[in-house]
């Protein structure tokens, strides 16, 4: 959105019928806003024009605002969480727009919704936890289709290996789950026809988690978040969590 101009005095603007508030940053809090009170597409528009695609996770705290006692509603306490849709394809369509007219050949790759870390492990994701994130995902992906410059990345995260930070930041993708989303992107980016070329990659269900690396091919190499294929050697190795990861089950 361009402005916020508050209909309540309250800080809050109506949105399809929803009070949302006119703070930016995690949670609607001004202590996460950063320097910039308002993002505006038309700015964004502008730093990225002449990019050839720009990944989008503009959306993935959205499912936050519901939570009891957080801001960002306005006490709009009947929402659940894949009400939130319609306001995520609402913004997505205004920010497509907004490229299309500044630059159409920007394509907007809108990642899909990660889900939860599992209340078990707080390294994992947890299946049973995420009952609403493939219809979430569903509803974000059909909203903006047949829209020129926007693809959405779908993928699932594997279920029970450590893919999330820790100690900190938890609940974000580590190196492994990065490396799991560049790999998506680039495989949409193919499927699309965006890129010529493209790696070969194994199926999601044999390979997402696989961690005996030295066993796989490469395809089923590219397509696990727990190894890599080694520049040099060529071989399929191991891949870190990250630095300073404490490492919980595998």
């Amino acid at each position: 959105f361009e402005g916020c101009v508050p209909e309540d005095g309250q800080g809050y603007r109506s949105i399809l019928g929803r009070n949302i508030s006119c703070m930016n940053g995690y949670s609607c809090t001004k202590i996460y806003r950063g320097r910039n009170p308002l993002i505006k597409p038309s700015e964004l528009a502008t730093t990225f024009k002449g990019y050839q695609f720009l990944a989008l996770l503009h959306w993935i705290n959205d499912v936050v605002a519901v939570a009891k006692g957080e801001p960002c509603l306005g006490n709009d306490e009947d929402m659940q969480i894949l009400d939130t849709a319609v306001l995520t394809v609402d913004a997505t369509k205004k920010l497509a727009a907004t490229f299309y007219q500044e630059d159409p050949t920007v394509m907007l790759l809108v990642m899909a919704h990660y889900g939860p870390a599992s209340s078990e492990d707080r390294t994992w994701i947890d299946d049973s936890e995420n009952a609403w994130g493939k219809e979430l995902n569903r509803r974000v992906r059909e909203g903006p289709e047949g829209l020129p410059n926007v693809l959405f990345v779908d993928y699932v995260l594997p279920p029970k290996v450590d893919i999330f930070n820790h100690p900190t930041m938890t609940g974000h993708p580590n190196c492994r789950g990065d490396k799991f989303m560049v790999y998506s992107i680039l495989e949409t980016l193919y499927n699309a026809k965006v890129l010529s070329r493209g790696f070969a990659m194994g199926s999601a269900e044999a390979c997402s988690a696989a961690s005996n690396c030295e066993d796989l091919d490469l395809a089923c190499c590219h397509s696990s978040a727990l190894c890599f294929v080694n520049a040099t050697s060529g071989a399929c190795l191991p891949y870190s969590a990250g630095a300073g990861f404490t490492l919980g089950k595998m």
